[in-house]
């Protein structure tokens, strides 16, 4: 029996093959998914409280308490569809890297093509979800910006510290008044008044490199005799980051950050984490409540898909194009926006 490569269920096989892309921050504190059965998602962002219990009588029996504010705010996230046309033309051109003898056919030609352009799509999405989990955490919004559409996410974030301009960590003259392990023993703080304890503190390259040359942590690092943090810096991860060390006085195992994305307003590569940043968060999502939702896709042939990714083709007669196409309506949802914390250090 012939197998039509481009029926919905072919396809869906075809995406299951498909090698997701590494995405360290989402998968270290967006790991959760959570299909949504509706094209919207209603958004609870809650800032907790460390309320005690009241004491009381037992003659009173019990003392009603309130509940712990939030407010909801309702988005319909996005669509991310990447499409390429298949045209007779590409069944019969020879593949890069296929030998010239070969002697495949225009199908087999075609089922790599699918699955090259599958593994393509994938990584697109999937660096488009980085950037998304990297505007909550560095920013707390996510601007939404493409063809008809123009909207602004904002979870109502505010743990937010801009260093002075002595007290930045690469501030070099002999008078600073910085010191970057007080700095996040000072941002953890705060997470732990609002209930939170971080395990991560994620650096880009440049905070990075200043957090190491700060005078503070040099002193520190060349103290043979301090337990002050164990030291063991590793290549740079496939998921582009670098272990730097743990601090063990406040127990966070600190990490350099670095991934970059051509951004498509004007065409110029970025770093996914803005210079100068550091984020303070814990990887514990059943505490965090951070959240990778997607919202269902609705086609009005096929039906209404509940899947993080949902692929679709159609056809064009005149010229002869067959379209394949990727989709995905991805939110990143920072339930607890008192979770983390983020400190502009340069």
């Amino acid at each position: 029996m012939t197998v039509n490569l481009f029926e919905t269920r072919t396809l869906m096989g075809v995406v299951k093959l498909v090698k997701p892309s590494k995405r360290f921050l989402l998968n270290t504190f967006f790991g959760k998914t959570n299909p949504i059965i509706t094209s919207t998602i209603d958004i609870d962002l809650v800032k907790g409280k460390r309320t005690l219990a009241p004491f009381v009588s037992q003659r009173i029996g019990s003392t009603t308490v309130g509940t712990d504010g939030f407010t909801t705010q309702t988005y319909k996230p996005p669509m991310i569809a990447p499409d390429f046309p298949f045209t007779g033309e590409d069944l019969q051109t020879r593949l890069p890297g296929e030998n010239i003898y070969s002697g495949n056919s225009p199908d087999d030609r075609l089922a790599v093509l699918v699955l090259n352009k599958l593994n393509s799509f994938e990584d697109m999405i999937a660096r488009r979800e980085e950037w998304m989990v990297a505007q909550a955490l560095c920013t707390g919004k996510i601007p939404v910006v493409g063809e008809g559409i123009n909207q602004l996410i904002d979870f109502s974030f505010t743990n937010k510290e801009t260093l002075a301009t002595k007290a930045k960590w690469s501030y070099k003259a002999t008078d600073y008044t910085g010191n970057p392990i007080k700095d996040l023993k000072r941002w953890k703080r705060a997470l732990a008044k609002a209930g939170f304890t971080p395990t991560h503190v994620i650096m880009d390259t440049d905070a990075a490199d200043a957090f190491l040359e700060h005078p503070e942590i040099v002193k520190l690092f060349n103290t043979p005799t301090a337990n002050f943090a164990t030291i063991a810096p590793r290549a740079k991860d496939p998921d582009g980051t670098t272990f730097i060390c743990r601090i063990n006085e406040i127990g966070l195992d600190v990490y350099s950050y670095e991934e970059w994305y051509i951004d498509p307003a004007d065409n110029v590569e970025k770093p996914l984490m803005p210079s100068g940043t550091v984020v303070m968060a814990s990887n514990d999502s059943a505490v965090t409540g951070f959240t990778m939702a997607y919202a269902s896709i609705t086609d009005v042939n096929r039906g209404t898909f509940n899947l993080p990714r949902v692929p679709k083709t159609w056809m064009l007669e005149k010229p002869s194009v067959r379209y394949l196409a990727l989709q995905s309506r991805p939110l990143p949802i920072p339930t607890m926006v008192d979770s983390w914390y983020v400190g502009i250090v340069l």
